[in-house]
């Protein structure tokens, strides 16, 4: 298997127990690659699965022969000091984002 950094912590190593008990017989490889190599790997049939990323400025296309299925979103913030005076939330727009605050 092959996926960026993220994607196997939150949604391959909490399955690795489980997946031991029930299926003493297979062996896991996994390594970190970015979704351009995790791709090519899957196509050179080096990986059986790739866990790999795609957003609005960077969408991902997906050979005919790759089932896509999405597991988990997440969504983004900005965290800034409490006693910013001009936290850069208020200094800048995101297009969709509703900028809020926060403090501690």
């Amino acid at each position: 298997m092959a996926g960026f950094a993220t994607a196997i912590r939150r949604s391959l190593l909490p399955l690795l127990p489980d997946l031991a008990t029930s299926h003493p017989q297979v062996r896991l490889v996994c390594a970190e690659h970015e979704p351009t190599e995790a791709l090519a790997l899957l196509a050179d049939d080096a990986v059986d699965l790739a866990l790999v990323y795609d957003y609005d400025l960077a969408p991902r296309t997906f050979d005919r022969r790759v089932e896509a299925t999405p597991l988990w979103s997440a969504p983004w913030g900005l965290g800034v000091p409490a006693a910013d005076p001009d936290p850069p939330a208020a200094r800048w727009r995101c297009s969709g984002a509703t900028p809020t605050t926060t403090g501690s």
